[in-house]
């Protein structure tokens, strides 16, 4: 039984919370001041899932909605809740944040968060995931959106490029059914109605013909034989994801401190302006050519009907990483100052003008990132980046080296490097020719002296 579970129990939650609080806060501060005194050494091995192995990635709200490569729990527990990187009342920010597991884990610990992101449907959910919401209000709102949705009939479902192809002509109308009744019901508290949009968005993918196996939606041969739209009751569905996420919202609820607050903020970390005085960022950025997020979520894009809000090329081209990237770009290479990113760009020119080009804006994005974050984090502060190794064209591009290299450059020191096998953590899977597996990642810990 986790933690959350337990505090859920007893009527002390007040005092079972505080122990758990102060249990975490002795393991994590050992476990950094050993890591620190091992600093010397060019890289820790480390297993996060047994380092830190008093904690887990299904308690309070993280699970409330699925997303590719998050990053475990684990890693931003142990760098956030200690108080050698970080005391009660700072700001944590994470400039990729996604849906949220680092803002969720700062406001758990009792520090501010800050998280900064392009893709709307992850707005959405890591708003959600660290918005503490009154049960009772939830439960009373879903017996109220039951008998709407009881009530509604065949409406006209919204048109958007192969929805046909992606769902059957029951489980649309089902879902504008939902849809329909989610905006007639919650339209007086933002808070409750995001709520039950992020329960209406994490079934969509359940419902629809894509394949659960993969990230990205693919309507495979495995789907064509195991997808029965006649077994599929869509409100049921629905019904299920909201008493689990109930459940969840329950923990956060419970577990929150009441003097934190996390703000998560629509931008792009290279360019975003804001005041706040930073004394730990903790992020993992898109890995070179590994994940495309946006692609991940675009059924739920348009279900959501972000699309009349958000361009969807605009959110690709503008994001970090290949995904916004197609042949008919305009690949203009420039030299970075960073010797082994331009030596690398180089050899992969001979290759592929495409896939250097790939490589050169990568990095020249990480740099910006960096840089930008550097000049909000607080002198003593930290910078911590969990980065994967990957291949491009072949040639294998070491992130970890590149990144040590940019801080240097920038003036920043190089705290430690922790490296961690990944076993299973759903996080890549290999596409084309040009990429390959990640298996291991590297937690850089940066300081800003």
């Amino acid at each position: 039984m986790s933690p959350s579970k337990q505090l859920l129990i007893s009527p002390t939650i007040n005092e079972k919370l505080a122990r758990y609080h102060q249990h975490s806060l002795n393991k994590n501060n050992k476990i950094v001041r050993s890591l620190l005194e091992r600093q010397n050494k060019k890289q820790i091995s480390v297993n996060f899932k047994q380092l830190v192995d008093y904690t887990n990635g299904d308690f309070a709200t993280h699970r409330i909605h699925k997303y590719p490569a998050k990053v475990i729990p684990h890693i931003p527990h142990l760098f956030i809740h200690n108080s050698i990187f970080s005391t009660e009342g700072d700001f944590v920010c994470d400039p990729f944040c996604g849906t949220g597991t680092v803002l969720l884990e700062s406001i758990l610990a009792q520090r501010n968060a800050l998280g900064i992101e392009l893709n709307p449907v992850a707005r959405l959910i890591s708003k959600v995931k660290t918005t503490p919401i009154d049960p009772s209000l939830l439960l009373d709102s879903f017996n109220t959106l039951k008998k709407t949705f009881q009530m509604r009939q065949r409406i006209e479902p919204p048109n958007f490029h192969n929805i046909d192809y992606w769902f059957s002509k029951k489980t649309k109308n089902d879902l504008t059914r939902i849809s329909n009744c989610l905006n007639e019901s919650f339209f007086d508290n933002k808070d409750i109605y995001d709520f039950f949009l992020v329960c209406f968005s994490s079934i969509i993918r359940k419902v629809s013909k894509a394949d659960p196996r993969i990230n990205q939606p693919v309507y495979s041969k495995y789907m064509r034989t195991h997808y029965d739209d006649a077994a599929i009751d869509t409100f049921d569905v629905f019904t299920k994801q909201v008493f689990q996420n109930l459940d969840r919202m329950k923990e956060l609820f419970y577990m929150c401190p009441r003097n934190t607050r996390s703000i998560v903020i629509e931008g792009d970390s290279r360019k975003t302006k804001f005041k706040k005085n930073v004394q730990l960022i903790l992020t993992s950025p898109p890995y070179l050519n590994a994940q495309e997020y946006f692609r991940s979520t675009r059924l739920e894009y348009y279900w959501l009907g972000m699309h009349k809000k958000f361009d969807a090329n605009s959110l690709m081209k503008n994001s970090v990483g290949s995904e916004g990237i197609r042949r008919t770009t305009h690949f203009e290479i420039q030299e970075t100052g960073i010797k082994d990113i331009d030596c690398i760009v180089a050899t992969i020119l001979k290759k592929s003008k495409m896939h250097a080009y790939i490589t050169y804006k990568y990095f020249d994005d990480i740099i910006k990132m960096i840089y930008k974050m550097s000049q909000v984090l607080n002198h003593d502060g930290h910078l911590v980046i969990v980065i994967g190794n990957n291949q491009i064209c072949g040639r294998r591009v070491p992130s970890n080296k590149i990144i040590r290299q940019i801080a240097i450059s920038l003036g920043l020191d190089i705290k430690m490097e922790l490296v961690d096998e990944i076993k299973s953590y759903g996080l890549m899977t290999k596409r084309n020719n040009s990429s390959d597996l990640i298996n291991r990642e590297s937690i850089l810990v940066i300081t800003k002296s």
